[in-house]
């Protein structure tokens, strides 16, 4: 059997490894990341002298040291581009996924879908975890239920009365980050302001899009060498000032307070070292909040205006392993707590948080890639005719139930209303030449005649993008090349019937 495994990072090892001490002796592993000196406490394939090389390339040479005789073919790229199209999908026996966002397990499962190829999604959640199989016309797929939102906060909260540490941390990283180093929208920024606009909190609306044209005021300059002072100023100072003025907000609370930097550095003992342990997981002093918010900001700026002399639209986002934004949102965050009264937080606490992070346990990730060895020899196992709900359970890990912590999941139907399991896939032979007319024609002509037979009017989608339909038909002549629909890119095509 072929074998895709998707993900090299903390089930990714632990299964790839699996994988070939079982007998299975054709798989590709595929993963964009690099490894990170985070990874090796839970990524056992990977040691210090391998960071910052390709996690796929690592892999298999590590696994080949268990069963040399095994094909391992390492791909560092992303799941999304074009090359993994449906034929690419189609060489496999089974697909495995060992990922660690939403995003990518629904391209999987799209592509899964219309490849007919058997997936098995996994994911832990420190001591949780689970494995479940994805079969078209026998399971649910991986979307067919709707998933829990990210949480959000009223923006006025997060900007003018915090009340937990999660309000600071989501202002350092979604706020005030992409106002320093971000694109900047500002008719989304006042359109989101104005949203939560009432007669009541006019002036605090007013006072926040001044605050925000002040921000902006200070990306002309990030490299100069004051302008973490001038950023100090601005958040801790001024907008603290300010803030606190409107007595309206502190009828019930105490107002914010400015923060002094040079008092907050004269009352601490030697800084430690932002390399060690300590640094990263114990809660700093607030003159160590202090240096690491000076020296991200400079490092930052710095990058900020290198690359912008580059490309007008380059920015910075937080990314967890960029120890850059993270100290700047750490630092940001302990600080807003101070001026605010809140618990301070730990950089590894602000880490899991502003990363969305529950933190992995490498024996979680091993229980699980074992579930799902012995689901994939269920599957392969078992003809088509004969996959009965037994062949495709899955199962789940519950830490809470130590009577029985791993518990099977019997499959279910597929969700009726769920459109990706009961849409019909197509692959469509097209060259240069090829237009929407000729895709149109093709949709509408019978079966019998090689079409798809689809009756009523129809409506092209890419990615969310509307191609054509009956009241937008100015691309119908014109070719899928031009369009920017190339080899490998899913249209969606659906069709609505008129019944009166």
């Amino acid at each position: 059997a072929r074998i895709l495994l998707v993900g090299a990072g903390g089930i990714g090892c632990e299964l790839l490894k699996n994988l070939v001490l079982s007998g299975f002796d054709r798989i590709t592993v595929l993963d964009l990341d690099s490894i990170d000196v985070s990874n090796l406490n839970r990524q056992f394939l990977f040691r210090k002298e391998h960071v910052k090389q390709a996690k796929a390339v690592v892999a298999r040479r590590s696994a080949l040291q268990f069963n040399p005789a095994v094909t391992i073919d390492a791909v560092q790229a992303d799941i999304f581009d074009r090359r993994y199209d449906l034929a690419f999908f189609r060489q496999f026996d089974l697909v495995l996924n060992a990922l660690d966002n939403a995003a990518a397990r629904s391209h999987v499962n799209l592509m899964c879908l219309a490849a007919d190829r058997p997936l098995i999604e996994s994911g832990t959640a420190g001591y949780m975890g689970q494995m479940s199989v994805h079969w078209r016309g026998h399971t649910p797929c991986y979307d067919c239920d709707v998933r829990t939102a990210q949480k959000t906060f009223p923006i006025c909260t997060i900007r003018s009365t915090p009340t937990l540490p999660i309000h600071c941390i989501v202002w350092a990283k979604s706020f005030l980050l992409p106002q320093l180093f971000g694109i900047i929208d500002d008719a989304a920024d006042d359109a989101a302001l104005q949203t939560e606009a009432t007669a009541d909190n006019q002036d605090e609306v007013q006072r926040l899009r001044a605050e925000t044209a002040a921000m902006h005021a200070l990306r002309r300059d990030t490299d100069v060498p004051d302008f973490p002072d001038r950023v100090w100023r601005k958040i801790f100072v001024a907008d603290v000032a300010a803030l606190g003025a409107l007595d309206s907000l502190w009828k019930d609370r105490a107002p914010p307070r400015v923060l002094d930097a040079d008092a907050l550095l004269a009352d601490a003992a030697a800084p430690r070292d932002p390399a060690s342990l300590a640094w990263n997981n114990q809660v700093w002093t607030p003159a160590e909040a202090v240096l690491a918010f000076r020296t991200s900001l400079r490092r930052l700026g710095a990058r900020y205006a290198q690359g912008r002399a580059a490309a007008a639209d380059f920015a910075i986002e937080f990314d967890k392993d960029d120890e850059d934004t993270l100290d700047f949102v750490a630092a940001c965050a302990y600080l807003r707590s101070l001026v605010y009264g809140i618990p301070v937080q730990s950089r590894f606490k602000v880490k899991e948080d502003a990363g969305n992070i529950i933190p992995a346990i490498a024996t979680t990730n091993a229980v699980v890639a074992g579930l799902i060895v012995l689901a994939a020899f269920r599957l392969l196992a078992t003809p088509r005719d004969a996959v009965t709900r037994e062949t495709t359970k899955g199962a789940f890990i519950l830490h809470n139930n130590p009577a029985r912590a791993i518990q099977s999941s019997r499959a279910i139907p597929p969700n009726p209303a769920c459109v990706l399991c009961h849409s019909a896939y197509a692959t469509l032979a097209m060259d240069a030449a090829t237009t929407f007319r000729d895709v149109v024609a093709v949709c509408q002509r019978p079966r019998a005649q090689h079409g798809v037979g689809l009756r009523g009017t129809l409506e092209i989608e890419e990615a969310g993008r509307l191609l054509y339909d009956v009241d937008f038909d100015d691309a119908l002549d014109k070719t899928l090349v031009e369009m920017n629909v190339a080899p490998g890119q899913m249209l969606a095509v659906t069709n609505v019937i008129d019944e009166d």
